[in-house]
């Protein structure tokens, strides 16, 4: 085992690595040192090098990764004899950047055990009645939409207040480069309250961000309603898939919770629920209703 390095981009990955490799997983003979961040290892080798990227779920982020090549790099040349790359290769690869053209390098060069198209990532709950969506996996679901989206995605929405709408704003940018029609419809009327003008608790500065982002994508429009408001909270990217049910997308608060637990999807915030609709006629049905929605209000 003193030939072989595990190596990760990410401290908390790594940490989690180390334990399960050494007690659960049961290879006590595995030292602590051979195991870590990738920064760790710099300046020293091993025959074999194991790189986990932890890009496997649609939540999981490799823009750190693709940010400088020298990371690559270093993981790469650690390995004498052999380097082994663990990861969602269809994901590292549509990165583009340097992880695709390290995967492309493998394709050619080296050996794939497993590579997942597209349709394989799609629906990995294909064969499941109901797909329960709940707590932190509404990150990445929404993750994975932006990364994958061909044409259109859809965020129905009754609020748009606190620190995602930011967040939100910085991830759509790429999905908006590649030309991608986005779409956020939101507003929530509360009919306890007579003036129109503040009776949804929304954010100027945040509508304002969105608003003006948009601006510079024709496709793409921020819909506030003006008669009834919405109090839905559906996520709908290109008629493939919706997420529907309780999580305010662009208004919760969950965000630093979640990530500060990345080995504990089911951190402890209040429950929230969703269902993952991928069939065709409740698409359609669904469709219906926000194109209805948005024609009403524009």
């Amino acid at each position: 085992m003193e030939d072989i390095g595990v190596i990760s981009p990410f401290k908390l990955h790594a940490d989690a690595l180390r334990e399960d490799l050494r007690s659960r997983i049961n290879f006590p003979e595995f030292h602590k040192d051979d195991i870590g961040t990738i920064h760790n290892f710099q300046g020293s080798q091993k025959r074999v090098i194991i790189l986990s990227t932890k890009v496997c779920r649609a939540q999981d982020n490799f823009s750190f990764i693709n940010r400088k090549l020298n990371l690559l790099n270093v993981a790469v040349s650690r390995a004498e004899e052999l380097f082994i790359l663990v990861g969602n290769l269809y994901r590292l690869e549509k990165a583009g950047g340097y992880t695709e053209r390290l995967v492309k390098h493998i394709q050619t060069n080296g050996l794939v055990f497993d590579y997942k198209s597209k349709s394989e990532l799609e629906n990995p709950y294909k064969d499941s009645a109901i797909n329960i969506v709940s707590n932190c996996r509404h990150l990445d679901y929404f993750t994975r939409a932006i990364q994958e989206v061909e044409q259109e995605l859809i965020v129905v929405t009754p609020w748009i207040r606190g620190d995602e709408p930011k967040q939100f704003a910085d991830n759509i940018v790429s999905a908006l480069e590649r030309g991608v029609r986005v779409k956020v419809v939101y507003g929530y009327v509360n009919p306890a309250r007579e003036s129109y003008a503040n009776n949804d608790d929304n954010d100027a500065e945040a509508e304002k961000l969105l608003r003006d982002l948009f601006a510079s994508y024709p496709k793409s429009c921020l819909i506030r309603s003006r008669s009834e408001g919405t109090n839905q909270r559906i996520l709908f990217w290109d008629n493939n898939f919706a997420v529907v049910g309780s999580w305010d997308w662009l208004s919760h608060r969950y965000r630093d919770k979640c990530d500060k637990s990345p080995m504990n999807p089911d951190a402890q915030i209040r429950e929230e629920t969703s269902v993952l609709v991928s069939d065709s006629l409740s698409l359609a049905l669904l469709k219906e209703n926000i194109d209805r929605l948005m024609q009403e209000e524009s």
